[in-house]
């Protein structure tokens, strides 16, 4: 009695020159950008991790709208 009868064997997915989302079938320019992105990702990520921080004790973003927005923001 063979154990594997009926089970079908996967093909090793193609080389393609490290970019996993190629190899996923993404066009070349979504493939780039979305490699590209996950590289930003992954440098914040092991960033933070060296900084200690957590999703709880990050800096909140000090950040102030521009005087030229300030005008246009809604007054209720």
């Amino acid at each position: 009695m063979n154990l594997y009868s009926g089970v079908s064997v996967l093909k090793p997915p193609k080389h393609a020159g490290g970019n996993v989302f190629a190899a996923l079938g993404f066009s070349p320019a979504e493939s780039r950008n979305r490699q590209m992105r996950t590289q930003l990702m992954t440098a914040l990520w092991k960033f933070f991790e060296s900084e200690g921080w957590t999703q709880a004790n990050a800096p909140k973003p000090q950040c102030q709208p521009a005087p030229h927005l300030r005008s246009h923001a809604r007054q209720d």
